[in-house]
Order: C-alpha cells, then structure tokens, then sequence
C-alpha cells in the first residue's frame, strides 16, 4: 500500500474532523532496556492508561502476542472494554487465551486490523496501542485502520518507535503535522478538539 502525502492528507481530513491540526503529542514513557532498547514497563502502562482511559471506556491493542500486558490491564480496570488484533504470527495464540481467559472485559480479534477493522466499527476507543508487525507496510495499515476508531480526546500510541518501520510510518503521517513532534522510543498523540 503506497501512499503519498496528499493521501494521507486526505485521509485524516476525511475520516478525523481536523485530526492533523489539533492531535498534539501528550507525552512519552520510556526506560531503558537492559539490551540497550526501551521497554515500557508494566507499571508504567498501568499508569499512562490509568491517566487516559474514562471509565466505562476502551481500548485497543493492535499486536498482543501472550496478552499479559492486556490481562494486567483488564484486570485494574474491570469497567472498562479491552480488544486485541493479533495474527500470531510467530506466536502461540493458546498464551493469550490462558492469560486471558478469566476476564468478562477482553475481547480478541484473530487476524489483521486490516481483516477485522469491519467488527471493530462499533466500537470508538479511547487508547489504540500500536505494537504490531513493524514493518513500514504494517505500520501504516495499522494507522489507517486505527484513526476511524479514535473517540474524541482519545490516544493514538506507538510502541518501538526505535524500529525502522515504525519509525517511518509515524514520522510519515505526524512529523510536520503535529507541533512539538518528538522521537521517543514510546510516542503517543491525542485526539481532541481543543
């Protein structure tokens, strides 16, 4: 899927009332790995959903692999409505459901964003976590699906921005569009209408 910038432009005006003209970065979490990358920590990610999912609200994690990080979530905040997108890919999917499996308030998607966008469409989503394939193609994809199902005030966020891929899709859909747009290893962009 080529796309070129008068698309992407588009796109956002399309599909997000004004989405590149008041999406401003909220902020970053980062700690340093022990490989040298950047990991979020758990607590860390409790904390940044904490600040940012309304209860009753949702969220939406596009790349779950095991689920631990959406079980410990689902868990703290048992009003809310926890989704994943995965293909597995390289993964076991039995992980997932036995981390999973004794919350009411997860709900999994197998396949690609691509693929179960359709099912999705109810739903508006307060936090879309992007952890999925990093690859530039997927990324993208990842982006394009995720901007329809932003709630007002809703977060947009990119795990492994370090990542090539990852790097240039935000890069090609934010960078110049958003005011302030900084690299971080976690980077995460709001919805709103202020």
């Amino acid at each position: 899927m080529k796309i070129n910038n008068e698309e992407i432009d588009e796109f956002l005006k399309k599909n997000i009332v004004d989405f590149h003209e008041y999406a401003r970065p909220v902020g970053y979490l980062k700690e340093q790995g022990k490989s040298g990358g950047y990991l979020v920590s758990k607590s860390t990610m409790l904390t940044f959903v904490e600040n940012h999912i309304i209860s009753g609200g949702s969220y939406l994690e596009i790349g779950t692999l095991d689920g631990i990080l959406l079980s410990l979530l689902a868990e703290k905040f048992t009003d809310c409505k926890f989704f994943a997108v995965d293909n597995f890919d390289g993964g076991n999917p039995g992980d997932f459901l036995n981390n999973n499996r004794h919350l009411d308030n997860v709900f999994l998607y197998f396949g690609s964003i691509d693929i179960v966008h359709h099912l999705l469409n109810k739903n508006k989503f307060d936090i879309i976590f992007i952890d999925g394939d990093h690859s530039y193609e997927w990324v993208k994809t990842d982006i394009l699906y995720s901007l329809p199902l932003l709630k007002e005030n809703s977060v947009l966020a990119f795990h492994d921005y370090c990542s090539p891929g990852v790097e240039q899709a935000v890069d090609e859909f934010f960078k110049g569009r958003i005011e302030g747009f900084e690299e971080f290893a976690f980077i995460t962009f709001r919805k709103d209408t202020e």
